[in-house]
């Protein structure tokens, strides 16, 4: 990075990728980003950099601290980089997530920096969602677009629900369709965005889920009936484990190819009372043997940086 430049978003986010692969412990890294959200009203600059060096001195890189330095003197004098640098501080994960989608490919990578026009602060959302549309049907792939929708799908249902990593996991591996995966991802938060009634949510995703991939409804139902059981209040969501899943799946099939009439309910509540998650919470409460329901908060969703409906 040269000293004499203000630095791009991308050497921005570059160098913060640097540095997490430099800290010896991930905590450094998430404390010493913590500490960059400090107002530097109650943290001057001078203070920060006292305050995180100690993280740099652990980094097996030395000369990273300097360039943090660079940065952040840019950052105080200049308030329209300090706006750039900030929102790439707050993005780094999503970001990452879409570095990944495009297979790390750099000039790809910097085009869709460019396309979020971070370093724009009088760009308007409906410049940068226009931006970003000219960026994945211009410059991506079929292929490249799906995976980059999939990420902001990802963000917005995590997001907007609280879904965590291992429940998208779920769902996708259950689908095996990026695109249907997509399509549902949206479909579920109707539920919250339109306060569109669960049954509804469900018929819907019934619906596409038969024309698209009819095999994979029977287990993809019983994901949805413990992802939301059937006469709780919306937003209540049951986190379940991919292995049951997988279990499910082995069940159904070898259901089907004997003509067993077992009740799958059955084995569905076995799955629950067996993996059941312990401990005790507030915020949780104990249903179906076992099983943790965990009470969403109603909260007003941010806006998934980069992503385009």
């Amino acid at each position: 990075m040269n000293c004499s430049e203000t630095p791009t978003p991308y050497e921005i986010y570059n160098f913060f990728i640097n540095l997490r692969d430099s800290l010896p412990d991930d905590s450094d890294y998430t404390d010493l980003l913590a500490t960059l959200f400090i107002p530097k009203e109650v943290m001057p600059t001078s203070e920060l950099l006292q305050n995180v060096l100690p993280h740099f001195r652990r980094a097996s890189n030395p000369g990273l601290f300097t360039t943090f330095q660079v940065i952040m003197r840019n950052a105080e004098s200049n308030p329209t980089f300090e706006s750039t640098f900030m929102r790439v501080c707050e993005s780094l994960e999503v970001l990452e997530k879409v570095e990944a989608a495009l297979l790390y490919n750099k000039k790809l990578f910097e085009a869709y920096l460019q396309a979020l026009q971070l370093d724009n602060v009088s760009a308007s959302h409906e410049q940068v969602m226009n931006s970003l549309q000219r960026f994945l049907n211009e410059r991506c792939t079929p292929s490249t677009r799906l995976r980059v929708q999939k990420v902001f799908a990802e963000e917005s249902a995590a997001d907007e629900l609280g879904l965590s990593n291992e429940v998208l996991e779920t769902a996708a591996s259950i689908l095996n369709d990026d695109a249907l995966y997509i399509r549902i991802l949206e479909t579920l938060q109707l539920n919250y965005r339109e306060n569109l009634a669960w049954n509804g949510v469900v018929d819907r995703i019934k619906k596409i889920v038969l024309e698209k991939k009819p095999a994979v409804w029977v287990v993809f139902e019983n994901f949805l009936d413990d992802f939301h059981p059937s006469g709780r209040q919306d937003h209540t969501v049951y986190y379940p484990l991919p292995e049951a899943y997988q279990q499910q799946q082995n069940y159904h099939t070898k259901d089907l190819a004997t003509n067993n009439n077992n009740d799958y309910a059955v084995f569905c509540e076995h799955s629950v009372m067996t993996n059941g998650t312990g401990g005790d919470s507030k915020d949780k409460r104990e249903v179906n043997g076992g099983a943790t329901i965990v009470e969403m908060p109603q909260q007003q969703p941010r806006e998934v940086l980069g992503s385009v409906y």
